[in-house]
């Protein structure tokens, strides 16, 4: 048995397709997940999302939609829960195994490489391809980067809308 906190580690920094039905469990099933999600997701004004699966992975007869607009929504929000901000600052978390414990390492390379990186996420889909969201927070500003039908390194390219954005006036 696993604590929610270490699933949201599994989920947020190795996508843990697997966390999040067990996380799902927890909160009353697949379905009343969804529900939930879609309820947010609506609550936040994420117009155009549809989730499909506690996962965000897409299947037949389960699509699960969005937009960048929405996603930097439900990013927005979501930093604003401290214990979602602390797990996406973390570089690694400890994970119990058969043998113990493995450690998570988190796939999101700008931790450690863009300066003010605050959270990231990999991820990919059928229908969104590799995908990437992070947020950077330089001199009080916060800017949010949201690739979708990646094509190539996506690290450079939200490494060059982030210094893009960062060098714009206010």
């Amino acid at each position: 048995m696993y604590t929610a906190r270490q699933l949201l580690d599994a989920l947020l920094m190795v996508s843990g397709n697997d966390a999040a039905t067990a996380l799902a469990a927890m909160v009353g099933g697949y379905r009343v997940a969804v529900q939930k999600m879609n309820f947010k997701a609506a609550q936040l004004g994420a117009r155009n999302t549809r989730a499909g699966s506690p996962s965000g992975l897409d299947g037949p007869g389960w699509e699960t939609l969005t937009s960048p607009h929405d996603l930097a929504l439900i990013y927005r929000a979501a930093l604003s829960y401290p214990i979602i901000a602390q797990i996406f600052r973390q570089p690694s978390a400890q994970f119990p195994d058969r043998g113990g414990y493995k450690t998570l390492t988190a796939q999101n390379k700008l931790l450690t490489r863009y300066p003010g990186d605050l959270a990231g996420k990999t991820g990919y889909t059928d229908l969104a391809g590799d995908t990437f969201v992070t947020v950077a927070q330089r001199d009080g500003r916060r800017l949010v980067v949201v690739l979708m039908k990646g094509d190539g390194p996506l690290w450079d390219q939200a490494v060059s809308l982030l210094d893009w954005g960062f060098a714009q006036p206010r």
